[in-house]
């Protein structure tokens, strides 16, 4: 399967809130090309929703690496970042 096609299916699926699929397409696409803004903060929801709480509060700074994805970042994904952020303060 061809990179697109993977961030394609990842997305699909984290739309669909397929919460494992998106989580197993994202690591593999992460395997394969660099990651966006987008992707990182689809990542990271998708790794919270598919019981990896701690890979996501990990994943979730890397969403804000892309300033396009901070407009069009999902509530969810804000929230992480910013207790992923107080956590590490700690």
């Amino acid at each position: 399967m061809s990179e697109p096609e993977i961030r394609e299916n990842a997305r699909k699926a984290l739309e669909d809130h397929a919460w494992q699929d998106a989580y197993e397409a994202y690591i593999s696409l992460r395997d394969h090309e660099e990651l966006t803004g987008e992707d990182w903060a689809g990542f990271a929801e998708a790794a919270w929703w598919s019981a990896h709480p701690n890979e996501s509060l990990l994943l979730a700074p890397s969403s804000i690496s892309d300033p396009r994805t901070i407009s069009s970042n999902s509530r969810l994904s804000a929230a992480l970042i910013a207790w992923s952020s107080r956590m590490r303060c700690r």
